[in-house]
């Protein structure tokens, strides 16, 4: 399994954060109009799913994830698929179609690319 996930996303920060911080931006999304309080409780947020998402692992080869620090949601959307704004998980520069490779040559050693 290959989870594509943002630690944090326009959702999550809209939604579940209950903030409006993103609203009129387009795609990659900014966090400077986010005041630091709310940017802390996005850290905070994104420190919750970092953790899920290692147990959802838990010492398994055949997960894989690719997760980048962006609030960007959906990222089969706005041609980030290849988009070299999107190349960041752990400084790889990695984007999506790469780690979507890697996994399916070699789905065992799943890829694990986190912000």
């Amino acid at each position: 399994m290959l989870i594509v996930e943002s630690p944090y996303d326009s959702y999550s920060i809209n939604i579940i954060v209950y903030t409006d911080c993103l609203k009129n931006q387009n795609p990659p999304f900014s966090l400077h109009n986010c005041d630091s309080s709310t940017r802390a409780a996005i850290e905070d947020y994104r420190t919750y799913v970092i953790e899920a998402l290692k147990k959802m692992r838990n010492g398994r080869k055949d997960v894989g994830l690719w997760s980048p620090a962006c609030a960007q949601h959906g990222f089969s959307e706005f041609h980030s698929l290849n988009d070299t704004n999107f190349r960041v998980p752990s400084g790889t520069g990695k984007m999506l179609y790469e780690a979507i490779n890697e996994f399916l040559a070699d789905p065992d050693n799943a890829p694990w690319y986190m912000d």
